[in-house]
């Protein structure tokens, strides 16, 4: 097993009849540390090697990943000969040719063997209010890619915890994640919590109405993260993309400047290369609000006549990481900004009722606070946002100082987020 080659797999596949192939042989090292009530409730370890593997034959093409691969070589001959039977995708222009001339990257492999249930007892011994619950994950990965093209090696590490803290019948929540253990903080995580469940006590019932709302980069991340999808040419080709059409158009206040960079120091999503074999690289998506670019592999590159920005996804371009440029605002020059309005710290369950216009709604969760003439006067709940994401980009008033990587399983891809201020949010409750 530990023989696996990319290279031989490419090679097997093209003797065998296909045009193109790629392979990513993936050996991974995860520890994974759950805890409640402030006691570890399970502490796990796992090893998995697996072969991710795409091939074509002219505009056919299919894609699969095996984790028994002791039978490899019988199953890409049943692939490859698949092929012959499906129907075209005229949308597949082929992979990237190369060759390529790669970056070096510093890899943490400390992370393969930091001592997990440590680090997330220290998170539990930093827990300021009555409860801590949460999810401790470290991930190391050797990654062999190979095409007919180009073939690379690549090391790639990330720690995060996700904790929620609870004080009374209130809660806070928050992430801290790293490519490196030195960049990790999990006391931090569960300090913030643990002020935010304090802060979030004794809420009372939300009132609908239009407010001016103070967005904590783990929101603001969680709730951009949501409409990515619209960045991607793919979607935008679909026809289901909220920002179709818009190129080169003013989209958002001029104080938003996202950009995917997929080279970041501390980017948990970092790659030597994506899945083409393309190097990553620093791509600018949006530039003082203005469209510049959407995440193209080779396929959507060629039907957009320009070129490929490093994010395959072979069948869809996916972003690594999102960089959100900060302002330069202190949290408190924030929340003295606001006359009348909310400070939503944490938000799920983000649903889009048109995906082509950006209509969303979503429901903030854990401590939401209430802000009177510039201070936390109390905090509110049972409320949902209900907006378009386009208007509340450009309602955008004003960005703070730095930002943080968000990473959980609401916030698919990582964030690099400040606080943002959004004027005229459109806060709706419950019928009943």
């Amino acid at each position: 097993m530990d023989k696996l080659s990319a290279s031989r797999i490419v090679d097997d596949a093209v003797r065998m009849g296909a045009d193109d192939a790629v392979c990513q042989v993936i050996r991974e090292q995860c520890q994974q540390v759950r805890f409640s009530n402030n006691e570890i409730t399970a502490a796990k370890e796992y090893n998995s090697v697996k072969a991710k593997i795409f091939v074509a034959k002219g505009k056919k093409k299919a894609q699969f990943t095996l984790e028994n691969v002791k039978d490899i070589g019988e199953d890409l001959k049943k692939s490859v000969k698949f092929l012959d039977k499906m129907q075209e995708n005229k949308d597949y222009y082929g992979i990237a040719k190369g060759p390529f001339a790669y970056s070096k990257r510093i890899c943490d492999k400390s992370i393969a063997e930091a001592d997990a249930v440590e680090l997330a007892f220290r998170a539990i011994e930093a827990c300021e209010a009555q409860r801590l619950a949460g999810v401790l994950y470290t991930k190391y990965q050797k990654v062999d890619l190979a095409t007919p093209y180009t073939e690379s090696e690549d090391e790639r590490s990330f720690i995060e915890i996700s904790v929620r803290a609870f004080e009374n019948e209130s809660s806070g929540h928050a992430v801290n994640c790293s490519s490196t253990l030195k960049g990790f903080n999990g006391e931090k995580a569960s300090e913030e919590a643990s002020d935010l469940a304090k802060k979030g006590v004794s809420p009372t019932l939300g009132e609908k109405g239009r407010y001016d709302v103070l967005f904590t980069p783990l929101c603001f991340a969680t709730l951009f993260s949501s409409g990515l999808y619209s960045l991607s040419a793919f979607f935008v080709d679909s026809g289901i993309s909220f920002f179709r059409d818009k190129m080169g158009e003013k989209v958002a206040s001029e104080l938003l400047s996202v950009a995917n960079d997929g080279t970041v120091n501390q980017g948990i999503y970092t790659a030597k290369f994506d899945e083409e074999g393309v190097p990553t690289q620093r791509t600018p998506l949006i530039e003082k609000g203005v469209l510049s670019n959407f995440l193209h592999n080779t396929s959507t590159a060629v039907k957009f006549e320009t070129e490929t920005t490093g994010n395959a996804g072979l069948d869809i371009p996916e972003p690594q990481n999102l960089l959100i440029k900060e302002g330069g605002n202190s949290v408190d020059g924030l929340i003295g900004e606001i006359k009348s309005g909310l400070m939503v710290t944490n938000t799920w369950y983000t649903r889009f009722q048109n995906y082509m216009t950006g209509d969303f709604s979503t429901i903030p969760r854990d401590a939401i606070l209430r802000i009177e003439n510039g201070e936390i006067t109390g905090s509110v709940k049972n409320i949902r946002i209900s907006d378009n994401m386009l208007r509340v980009l450009e309602n955008i008033y004003a960005t703070g100082k730095g930002t943080e990587q968000i990473h959980w399983w609401e916030c698919e891809y990582p964030v690099f987020s400040p606080y943002c201020l959004v004027r005229d949010v459109t806060i709706t409750t419950s019928t009943k």
